[in-house]
């Protein structure tokens, strides 16, 4: 006579038991989604606690357990929960930064790859990873306190760009070889702004005071970003800035056919004293925001 097959009757667990393996694969899935997209910080966080949460329901209503084997996975799971706390919710990522003033003679026609000019001051910024942990997303505006007429990455790696700032005050120029009055007109593009006047020239902009945006999909572990910032002093700005209400000076610069526009526009040299930084990047799951300050050395 085949042996009697005893049926365990589901209604016979305790609710919380029942509750917590309905719930269990969905967690599973909701961790694996929280891991390929882009959710918040602190859904991840729920997600991944929620199914710590309940193992420990299951380890510790499971009837089938013996009192050593729940212990032990009682013991295990929380284990899990303080390894994932250490290396996520308390990890640390620090961003170093350090900025400081570049000195030459001033004659150079070149410093770095980049065209030079005598009314220049080569303000130089570094941005670190000093953690053996690539970091990812990196996203940070850095701005100095003065005009900027360029900024170039001196050693440029794959993912990472740095582009000018929009939608903040920058100077526009042009050659000023009309007579009678002329009007000024400013128009919204995109995020930013141009500028006209009524004599039909054509303005180029020669400095902006909103700053570089330093972009890394992927910032390498133990590496630098050297950033070179074009300083500049304008030896005035124009009048009419800023036009149509918006952050954007712009004028005519008086000058003769060989006249430099350089030494038309610009006057000596400054000295920038603050580099600002504000922004954003992540290591592993966890977010991190800067915003900050240092002196320019």
């Amino acid at each position: 006579m085949p042996p009697k097959r005893v049926h365990t009757n589901p209604t016979s667990l305790p609710l919380a038991l029942r509750i917590s393996r309905s719930s269990v694969v969905l967690t599973v899935i909701v961790g694996i989604v929280c891991l390929s997209a882009n959710f918040s910080y602190a859904f991840k966080l729920i997600a991944f606690y929620g199914f710590f949460f309940l193992l420990l329901i299951e380890w510790a209503l499971e009837p089938k357990l013996n009192t050593t084997t729940r212990a032990i996975l009682i013991f295990v799971t929380l284990i899990g929960i303080a390894v994932f706390t250490y290396i996520v919710p308390l990890s640390q990522a620090p961003c170093k930064f350090e900025a400081y003033l570049h000195k030459d003679d001033g004659n150079l026609s070149k410093i770095e790859g980049v065209d030079w000019n005598k009314h220049f001051s080569d303000v130089r910024i570094a941005v670190a990873n000093p953690t053996d942990e690539p970091y990812k997303d990196l996203d940070i505006s850095i701005n100095v306190d003065s005009w900027i007429n360029k900024a170039v990455i001196l050693n440029p790696i794959q993912g990472c760009d740095l582009t000018r700032n929009d939608g903040n005050a920058k100077l526009s120029v042009a050659k000023n070889d009309h007579k009678g009055q002329i009007t000024f007109e400013g128009r919204r593009s995109g995020t930013g702004a141009d500028v006209y006047d009524s004599a039909g020239n054509q303005y180029i902009d020669l400095a902006t005071h909103a700053g570089y945006r330093l972009r890394c999909s992927i910032l390498p572990s133990n590496y630098t970003v050297r950033l070179l910032y074009v300083a500049v002093s304008p030896k005035q700005l124009p009048p009419q800035a800023p036009p149509g209400g918006m952050a954007l000076a712009a004028g005519l610069i008086p000058m003769s056919q060989d006249m430099d526009l350089y030494d038309a526009a610009l006057g000596s040299r400054p000295r920038p004293n603050k580099a600002t930084f504000k922004g954003s990047y992540s290591r592993g799951l966890k977010p991190f925001s800067i915003d900050t300050s240092i002196p320019i050395d």
